[in-house]
């Protein structure tokens, strides 16, 4: 059941009619209650049902931020010994570090927490430290998001020790955060180690590890081969880090990479283009946000043509004009595999859109090619659609 962004909240019959959802007795498996401007007093209205509900195994209320640490606090508690839910999301919903004690006596009292978001919530340090002491008891939580939730170093460190010891772990959020050069040369030992190796799903976007951490990160992918999706956005990779994990790409699993915004050159897109169609398994690549030049449009335009599985494709916003942009549309015609492609955000303007149908002629894979805001007309678009 989804009744999100509705706000009732707002009004006094909104309890009543949450409460009544509950009572009814339809078997939800499943609730979402994202922004509906749930406040405390809410929150204790539902607190009987949800100590004796046997069915809800998903409980989403993210983005109500009226909820507070203590509507937060007030639900968590009643669902701490309900082992039938093993999804909780509280995103945004204004939580503090006092609230982390809930949650820790949250996932060492319930074993069968799965999936925990607390993301965009000023957790910190103090409140990590918190929730780690209750997750050393934990042997079943999979799913992990504190995007946002102003975490540094100190923080990283104490997570990072724990993913050492943790069997369970498979998706670990920490964008955003400040994390810094010890903490990411922490979770590198970490994705390294007998256990903390069993994660598929690792996003560091714009977690500030600097060059040395980010370094750290991609040289660990070696000792961790069950990581098929990484995200490094937001950091700069120096030549040492760009080779290994090149690399790494020629001999592991990795299956999406996002490189967003990282500086890159046509040094490194060449680079990491030749180790892709030597032997690679990546269906994903997004390097958006980085001003790729006619080099680098060369060599993905080599990627293209050449036999790998690569499949999706995001450049937005590289600052690629037509002249950028024509190695890649001149391969389209020999790209056998390609199916999406993202060229949103650049300024190719009419002369590249019209380069476009002449690359689409043969090409016989393309299901999506996405032109959004490529600085051209209504009388330019109409002449492209004529010509389709």
């Amino acid at each position: 059941m989804d009744i999100s962004v509705n706000p009732i909240g707002q009004r006094p019959e909104g309890a009543e009619a949450l409460r009544l959802l509950l009572k009814a007795g339809y078997p939800i498996k499943e609730l979402f209650i994202r922004k509906i401007a749930m406040t405390l007093r809410m929150a204790e209205t539902i607190v009987p049902l949800l100590e004796t509900n046997r069915t809800l195994s998903k409980l989403d209320a993210s983005f109500n931020e009226e909820l507070g640490s203590s509507g937060v606090m007030v639900l968590v508690r009643a669902l701490k010994e309900n082992t039938q839910l093993c999804e909780f999301a509280f995103e945004c919903t204004g939580i503090n570090e006092k609230a982390t004690l809930v949650f820790s006596g949250l996932v060492e009292q319930n074993v069968h927490v799965r999936v925990l978001d607390l993301g965009a919530n000023s957790i910190g340090s103090k409140g990590m430290k918190m929730i780690v002491k209750g997750l050393q008891k934990n042997n079943t939580l999979e799913q992990l998001n504190f995007n946002g939730t102003g975490l540094d170093s100190k923080g990283g460190v104490q997570l990072a020790g724990w993913l050492k010891s943790n069997k369970s772990m498979r998706v670990l959020t920490l964008a955003d955060n400040k994390l810094g050069s010890t903490a990411g040369e922490a979770l590198a030992e970490a994705l390294s180690s007998t256990h903390g190796g069993h994660l598929t799903r690792l996003d560091l976007t714009l977690a500030e590890l600097g060059e040395k951490g980010a370094k750290a990160i991609v040289k660990s992918l070696h000792d961790c081969p069950t990581l098929k999706d990484l995200t490094l956005s937001g950091h700069k990779l120096n030549s040492k880090a760009a080779r290994h994990l090149c690399n790494n790409l020629q001999r592991g699993d990795m299956q999406r990479l996002r490189l967003r915004v990282c500086s890159l050159d046509h040094k490194f897109i060449k680079m990491m283009c030749l180790a892709l169609t030597e032997s690679s398994k990546l269906t994903f690549l997004d390097i958006s946000g980085n001003a790729l030049n006619s080099k680098a449009a060369t060599s993905l335009g080599h990627l293209l043509m050449a036999d790998t599985p690569l499949v999706h494709l995001r450049l937005t916003s590289c600052h690629m004009k037509h002249k950028e942009v024509m190695p890649i549309l001149e391969a389209l015609p020999l790209a056998k595999k390609i199916e999406v492609l993202i060229l949103d955000e650049n300024p190719l303007g009419r002369v590249g859109l019209m380069s476009v149908p002449k690359a689409l002629a043969a090409n016989t894979s393309l299901v999506r090619l996405s032109l959004k805001q490529i600085g051209v007309t209504a009388s330019d678009l109409h002449e492209f659609l004529q010509t389709l």
